[in-house]
């Protein structure tokens, strides 16, 4: 074999290794390539939910700042009204005429015990309107369970009973939030319609 053949076919093995080896590089670099893109776009997707899902989370927290907000704000204006409607109640009893007025604190007092003596105060506007009612109450009850009448402006509109150890508050302001307490959720459905939530 001549040299000059050697020499071809070496440089024919070497040219198909070269080639070998660089067909091997690109795979591999394409392989590197590839997971390269692989984990940028993992990373990027990662990114892109963390980011979604803070701006989500973000989003939620001003809706339920402002949803709070306007229920507090609902809540305000609601409790005004029934305010009003209670105000106006008791602006409403506190003017009746005496015979309606005597009628409605006739029938609280079967909250005072029958046999037990004792002070009836109410406001000394009132002791003139109530002095008839309490003398009626005094015809059916013993001469040892009698009622005194008195009049005390610390009593707004109504009565007080005061007996020995207890009293009982017959004032139209305590009867007024006593039915507050009960009515204020059917005031408030009167009030406000189905389709105004808090």
């Amino acid at each position: 074999m001549s040299v000059e053949r050697i020499k071809k076919t070496i440089i024919a093995d070497a040219e198909k290794e070269a080639k070998n080896i660089i067909a091997s590089a690109r795979e591999e670099v394409d392989e590197r390539l590839e997971k390269g893109r692989r984990e940028i776009e993992d990373d990027a997707e990662r990114r892109f939910e963390a980011e979604k899902k803070e701006l989500s989370r973000d989003a939620e927290r001003k809706v339920m700042q402002k949803r709070s907000g306007h229920n507090l704000e609902l809540l305000r204006k609601r409790n005004e009204i029934l305010q009003s409607v209670f105000e106006r109640a008791e602006r409403h009893l506190k003017e009746m005429d005496d015979e309606s007025y005597r009628r409605m604190l006739g029938g609280w007092f079967s909250q005072i015990p029958e046999d037990v003596p004792g002070r009836l105060l109410c406001s000394n506007d009132d002791v003139r309107r109530v002095e008839p009612l309490v003398e009626e109450v005094n015809k059916d009850r013993g001469a040892d369970a009698e009622l005194a009448l008195a009049g005390d402006d610390s009593v707004e509109s109504g009565l007080v009973f005061k007996a020995e150890g207890f009293e009982v508050d017959l004032t139209v302001k305590t009867k007024l939030n006593e039915l507050r307490e009960t009515l204020t959720p059917e005031v408030a459905r009167m009030v406000f319609p189905e389709n105004v939530k808090i």
